[in-house]
């Protein structure tokens, strides 16, 4: 992208950029413009020896209130450096180029060179697989569902002993709540059985307007993951998994009804069935998974691929701060 002249108006100062200059021990590859600064301005930072002063810096900050100082710098330092590699290899390079010269360059870089170079296609293969492992959910696993269900809890198996006698004085205390609780619901929620959504909504409301009655009365909505054909103790350490008892009540049932109570290991619960999906066996080498892990992973690859590509200019336009004017603009600003 280039901002070219569309005429000069002669009432309005010539602000055409100064002539390229050559980047000291880069013979041959030209410096991209600055912009021209007061005498005794002083330059906070240089790119490829082309400094970036403090006026620069200002205008900008003043353009970007509340961005610290040297954000601003940073952001500076990489579209000067990014415009000196579109000059270096030519591109839109043109003597036309007005405003916004540098950011034009930058642009025209990321457009014309870097994101041709950089695409889905080039992530490497190990990065491709290792994004499969990461989201193996999305391709490789058990029928998924979801529900909603409200419980009293009485003991967190695994992490307390659930025939303690307090747990066991808990379950037997809940079973007539339990009984109120399915009751009320049956009569509330009547007319969204059969719509899961609607469902949820007065499930939560349910809940909310009982807690007065039922102070120990929970709502949750869970997804998980469940294979019928499959022993629940394989099953185990795989998937999110429900008690048993509870998964297979769900999966039994039409979406947007309500089970009756269900004592599991942990507490009661009445649930309903909100959705449900179907099994996935999709491998790396299917067709279309491959592209799209590519597709997944493209965004972050490319947001590292740029980091790196910055840190290469850094290092091949000897960037340089200059910390006498920059501690005094972060005291001016406030940012010390």
């Amino acid at each position: 992208m280039v901002v070219a002249a569309c005429g000069a108006d002669p009432d309005e100062p010539d602000r055409r950029p100064a002539p390229i200059q050559t980047t000291p021990g880069y013979e041959g590859a030209p410096a991209a413009w600055v912009g021209d600064a007061p005498a005794g301005d002083p330059a906070v930072a240089t790119v490829g020896g082309v400094p970036i002063h403090l006026t620069d810096l200002k205008r900008q900050m003043e353009a970007r209130p509340g961005v610290p100082a040297r954000e601003v710098l940073q952001a500076l330092i990489e579209g000067e450096a990014l415009a000196q590699e579109a000059v270096r290899q030519n591109v839109n390079a043109e003597e036309r180029v007005v405003e916004r010269y540098r950011e034009s360059l930058a642009r025209a870089f990321l457009d014309e060179a870097f994101e041709l170079e950089v695409s889905p296609a080039s992530i490497p293969m190990a990065l491709v697989k290792r994004g499969y492992e990461f989201s193996r959910l999305q391709f490789d696993r058990a029928p998924a569902f979801v529900m909603a269900h409200m419980h009293f809890v009485c003991c967190y198996k695994g992490k307390e002993d659930c025939g303690a006698p307090e747990s066991i004085e808990c379950f037997t205390l809940a079973y007539p709540l339990i009984g109120d609780v399915y009751r009320q619901a049956q009569a509330a929620l009547a007319d969204t059985f059969g719509d899961p959504e609607s469902m949820e909504v007065a499930m939560q409301a349910f809940v909310e307007s009982a807690r007065q009655q039922f102070p120990n009365l929970v709502y949750q909505r869970v997804p998980f993951y469940y294979d019928v054909n499959v022993p629940h103790e394989k099953q185990r350490g795989r998937y999110k998994l429900l008690d048993e008892r509870l998964a297979k009540a769900l999966i039994a049932q039409p979406l947007g009804e309500l089970t009756e109570p269900i004592k599991t290991d942990w507490g009661w619960h009445i649930a309903s069935l909100l959705a449900r999906f179907p099994e996935q066996r999709r491998k790396l080498t299917d067709p279309g998974v491959e592209q799209e892990v590519r597709d997944r992973a493209f965004p972050a690859y490319q947001r590292m691929a740029f980091n790196k590509r910055l840190e290469e200019l850094a290092r091949k336009y000897n960037i340089q701060l200059i910390h006498d004017p920059l501690g005094l603009l972060d005291s001016y600003w406030g940012y010390e």
